[in-house]
């Protein structure tokens, strides 16, 4: 959830009991996801901190916007490789938008999680196509599906996992259900006569 949202530019804070109970038809609420705050009703001191902000932000974009196309390089001249994380095709704006080297992380498990049935190889394939493409000849890496443990997917029942980063997900799901596997790489295979191929396991 965190990664689509924030890939979206959506504010987002978690766990916010009883949240809808307080809030009125018309009411300001501000959302500050940066410091997992919602004020409700603001006062105008607060309101007026948080435009603040806003201007400062926007002043901030403004300079990057005004750099981005400079090449990244250190002050003795070595040159930094800068890509962006992705998971949606939305994202191939940010690639255009930063002005950034590639995609360095692709990560296919969103398009798992945004579905309401496993998608099988046609789907995957036109997607990853529509990547490939959507970089304009930049380099994509694919990470293969990172799902299970806190990346849950509606048509999959698993049991929880007491520590979710070390349990049954990501490579450890695929050794032990190697046509998951199969389906995604034949997926990713069938562009690569026309594209350097180049995948990413999680372990």
């Amino acid at each position: 959830m965190a990664i689509v949202a924030r890939a979206l530019a959506i504010p987002v804070v978690g766990r916010v009991v009883a949240a809808l109970d307080n809030i009125e038809q018309m009411d300001t609420v501000i959302i500050d996801g940066n410091e997992a705050k919602i004020h409700i009703r603001p006062a105008d001191d607060i309101y007026q901190a948080y435009t603040n902000k806003m201007a400062v932000w926007a002043q901030r974009k403004a300079t990057y916007i005004s750099t981005r196309d400079l090449p990244a390089e250190t002050k003795d001249g070595i040159r930094i490789r800068l890509d962006i994380n992705a998971g949606l095709p939305s994202d191939l704006d940010h690639l255009r938008q930063t002005g950034a080297d590639g995609i360095g992380l692709y990560r296919t498990e969103i398009s798992f999680m945004d579905s309401n049935k496993f998608p099988d190889v046609n789907r995957q394939a036109d997607l990853y196509k529509r990547v490939i493409d959507g970089a304009n000849g930049k380099p994509v890496v694919f990470r293969t599906m990172d799902i299970g443990g806190d990346k849950r997917v509606p048509y999959w029942n698993s049991e929880k996992d007491e520590n979710p980063a070390m349990g049954w997900r990501a490579v450890r799901i695929s050794l032990d259900k190697p046509t998951l596997m199969r389906h995604q790489m034949r997926a990713l295979i069938r562009f690569s006569p026309a594209s350097k191929f180049r995948n990413y396991h999680r372990n």
